[in-house]
């Protein structure tokens, strides 16, 4: 739904924190639309790294 709004389709990453962890399921969750892919159940680290992965440059480097 959020790649329908155009406002939205180009400047919020979607990133997929979903139960399916077999191994096409990467592949095909990221082909339907999604930018990054996360197995539950995951760990804090996981998900900080695949936020930072997709924050703006300038805020990440502001961070270090």
């Amino acid at each position: 739904v959020m790649r329908r709004m155009p406002e939205l389709s180009q400047l919020t990453p979607v990133i997929a924190l979903t139960a399916q962890a077999a191994s096409d399921d990467r592949q095909r969750i990221l082909a339907e639309g999604f930018d990054d892919y996360l197995a539950k159940p995951a760990q804090m680290e996981d998900i900080v790294q695949v936020v930072e992965r997709w924050l703006p440059s300038e805020v990440s480097s502001k961070k270090a």
